[in-house]
């Protein structure tokens, strides 16, 4: 069965680089917080679930580019659009780090459920990955929600999902 969709966000691939937001002009000083990330930093599973201006965003964006000197990272904003699990998969593809291009392509050419196991296969190699969704309250939908906890319970220990929402995402209680 192939997949009819089209998903515009896709045609042009980005380069490979991690493509999340630059820090603050002003930081505040968030050391005690940067810490705790680094120690709990092996888990797969990393959640800052808070109300809307607590600075989730602006925390994460900190510390993925002091991960990004030693580990492949990637960063995707997640929007409603997102609840499609199929756009929602082909948005990871894109995010993944430390892959060409040729390779986002192919995987891209794949058919919607084989995306998601090449993702794994992809993010399953030596080196340390961390994936962060932010904005994750934008996801209601189950399917939606399912790919992301399969990627979270599928992926290798090296592999950790930084998760930044208003709300404690539905599948907690089943990591």
């Amino acid at each position: 069965m192939n997949d009819e969709r089209h998903y515009p966000e896709t045609d042009r691939l980005h380069s490979a680089k991690p493509q999340f937001p630059e820090p603050g002009v002003r930081p505040i000083n968030r050391s005690r917080c940067l810490a705790l990330l680094q120690r709990e930093s092996h888990r797969p599973l990393l959640l800052l679930a808070a109300p809307t201006g607590y600075g989730k965003t602006v925390l994460l964006v900190e510390w993925a580019h002091e991960l990004a000197d030693g580990a492949s990272v990637g960063w995707l904003t997640l929007d409603k659009r997102d609840n499609d699990p199929h756009r929602l998969t082909a948005r990871l593809i894109m995010a993944l780090p430390g892959i060409g291009d040729d390779v986002k392509s192919d995987m891209l050419e794949q058919l919607p459920d084989a995306r998601l196991d090449n993702i794994l296969r992809t993010l399953n190699g030596p080196e340390e990955v961390y994936l962060f969704l932010d904005q994750y309250e934008a996801i209601q939908e189950e399917a939606a929600h399912r790919v992301i906890e399969h990627l979270i319970v599928q992926s290798g220990k090296h592999v950790h999902v930084c998760i930044a929402s208003r709300e404690k995402p539905p599948f907690l209680p089943n990591l």
